[in-house]
Formats: C-alpha cells, structure tokens, sequence
C-alpha cells in the first residue's frame, strides 16, 4: 500500500514555511584553502548604512560555510539591487556572544540602520540586549530571540504545517504525527498548537525510535493513534520519513490514512521510494530559486543554498524599502504583520511575534520527483 494524497489545493490557500539547504564536501574543502576573511570591509556606496555580521573565520567548517554563503547572497543582492541604495559593513562575527554583543553595539553607534545576522542561537540572543539597537534581520534564526530581533528562516515544523492546513481544506482534519525521538520539546508543541490551530483533531504526537529494528514496534504500540487518523505528518531525515510510512501501512494500522505529509527534512534522493509517492511537502518555489540559483553560481562558482538565498532577499528588502520611502525607512514598524515583501525566497511578512511567514508552493511527489499542484507557479 502506498499513501496517494487526494488534495488539489489553491496557491491561495499556502502560506509559511522554509527549509534548510545542505552542504558539500566540495565547498568545504575549498573554504579550508582560503585566506582568513578580513575583520571588517565595506561593500557598495550607497547612503543607507547596513550591518552584516557573519563567521567566516569560523572555526567550524559547516558555520564557516553558511557565513561565506550568506556574505555572497548579500553582496550579489547589492549589485544586482541595491548598490544606490546601501552600503554593507560586513564585520567578522566569529568570536562568539561577546564578540556578536559588541560589534553590534559598534553598528548601532555608528548609525546603521540595519544589521543582517548569521549566528548561532546565543550569539543571536545577545543582539537582543544591546539598547538602542536598530531592527535585526536574523538571517539563520526560525525563531525571534526578543525585541528588535526579526527571524527569517522558516524550518520543517512551519512546513509540515503548511501541509496539515491543505488537508484540512480537504477535510482531513483527523492528524497523527510521528517525530524522531529526542525532538526540541519546542518544536513538538509549535506542532500541537499549529495542527491545532489550522482546525484539526490531533489523534497524538509519537516519538520514533533511531533504530530501524525497534520502529515497527514502538508504532504497533501506538496504533490507536494511527487508526483514529485520516492524515499522517512524518518528520525525520535519510531513510526514516519512508521507513515510518511503511511500517504504517504494513502494520494493519493505517488504513483510514489516505494523505501523507513531508517537510524540509525529507530529501531528494528518498522521494523515489513508492511508499512516498503521493506525498505532500510545501516548499519554496522551486523555479524561483532555480532563477537564483544560476545566477548565484555565475558569479560565485558556488551552488545556491538557503541561507544564500535569504541573504539575497533580506538585502533585497531593505534596498527596496529605501527606493520606495526615503534613506530613513528601515525601522521596526516597516516589518510589521500587515506589511507584505516579495522576495526570491516567496512573498512573506513578519508575524507579531517577529517571526517570518512565507508563503510556499504545495508540492507532490509523483514518480521520485516534486510536482507542483494545480493552482501552484512553477
């Protein structure tokens, strides 16, 4: 038995969500042979002085290489966009919280209007205390880390709900979840309240075992959970997300499920699996990253990644912001919850909360590969 999503869902009815982009041994490899990234340099002339704070002489490879991502995003979004508009002051931030606390407090005392961050969470956090501080666009953070601080990455949890929200608007409203065991308890309760929240029944959130000899067990005593539901949401990564939705359907168990919905954590290479096929995943349009993708390469021989893209667009933003209102227009009250951007990465806002809201494109996966629904742009 393999799970066939009955849903054609209006583009109209999407919104939320991102995902995280991988790495390569390649890219890696390259950054270790690079010189050291200077303390602090200077890119474009434009009027509006803008803050990025990034890790490039990290000594973390995989941190090192979103930095250098993120500085290559931005600087490529300035010469396409905004090379009237801003000046970037991009300062190595790889010193840790210290470090982060006092180069923002430097930026605010210049006068930057703006500071772009790629930091861990408690690098993050400490931009929060610093008063005054102009607005902080949290380039790599899911989640605001307090006053002033503005998130702009959206992780799997907002995209599997995006795909309960399609099934509810189907009427598959009964959901089980299955999550690894050891998932953040935040992000186990976002999906409680949001399942929730889109008007759905949880029949119950089941932590899985890692290891695949003790999976079709610990579900089997879970099987009420399963029985009750007409949708099943799966996180995990690798093999998992398919291992979960088989045992599920051989177990006897999941008959009433006919909707099967992945997220950001589930990979290319798994949708060939016919047990996914039919799944549902929200996720950024795809051929608008394409776009991107081509001419993020060209210029900078690497491949695009996520967290290069909403350095693009964070960039994007804030030139836009200033050709539209005038050099003092990027202050708090402009990423308010009824201000919509348009950007390569999907339109999107900033919630009360000053969490993003991005709007997606409702994918299935249909002969190992990602098709847009009827309704979605791509």
């Amino acid at each position: 038995m393999s799970f066939i999503a009955k849903l054609i869902v209006p583009l109209l009815c999407l919104v939320l969500a991102s995902c995280q982009a991988g790495t390569t041994e390649d890219v890696l490899g390259g950054l270790a042979n690079q010189p050291p990234a200077p303390a602090q340099e200077t890119l474009g002339t434009g009027p509006v002085p803008v803050t990025l704070l990034v890790a490039r002489n990290a000594g973390d490879p995989a941190r090192r290489n979103v930095a250098h991502d993120v500085y290559h995003g931005a600087a490529l979004a300035l010469r396409e966009l905004g090379a009237n508009q801003l000046s970037i002051s991009v300062l190595e931030a790889s010193g840790g919280p210290d470090t982060v606390r006092a180069l923002a407090a430097q930026a605010a005392a210049s006068g930057s209007k703006l500071i772009l961050s790629a930091q861990d969470g408690s690098a993050t956090s400490a931009l929060a205390t610093i008063s005054p501080v102009p607005p902080v666009i949290d380039l790599t953070g899911t989640r605001s880390a307090g006053k002033s601080v503005f998130a702009f990455a959206s992780d799997e949890v907002a995209s599997a709900l995006e795909g309960v929200a399609a099934a509810v608007a189907a009427k598959q409203t009964r959901v089980v979840v299955a999550v690894p065991a050891g998932m953040p308890a935040d992000a186990v309760e976002r999906l409680r309240k949001g399942v929730r929240g889109h008007g759905a029944t949880l029949t119950d959130i089941v932590a899985y075992p890692p290891a695949p000899a003790a999976l079709a067990g610990a579900l089997a005593a879970r099987r009420t959970a399963f029985e009750k539901a007409t949708t099943l949401v799966v996180f995990g990564e690798g093999d998992a997300p398919a291992r979960v939705a088989r045992a599920v359907a051989t177990g006897g168990y999941g008959g009433a499920i006919t909707t099967l919905i992945g997220n950001f954590s589930w990979r290319q290479q798994q949708f060939s699996d016919p047990v996914l096929d039919g799944a549902l995943i929200a996720m950024i349009d795809q051929q608008s990253l394409k776009e991107l993708g081509a001419r993020f390469s060209a210029a900078t021989g690497r491949p695009l990644s996520l967290e290069a893209a909403f350095a693009y667009d964070a960039v994007a933003l804030a030139a836009g912001l200033v050709r539209a209102r005038g050099n003092d227009a990027i202050v708090a009250g402009a990423f308010g919850p009824t201000a919509w951007y348009a950007g390569t990465t999907g339109e999107f806002r900033f919630d009360a909360e000053r969490n993003v809201d991005r709007a997606l494109v409702l994918y299935r996966v249909q002969g190992g590969q990602l098709v847009p629904l009827p309704g979605a742009s791509n």
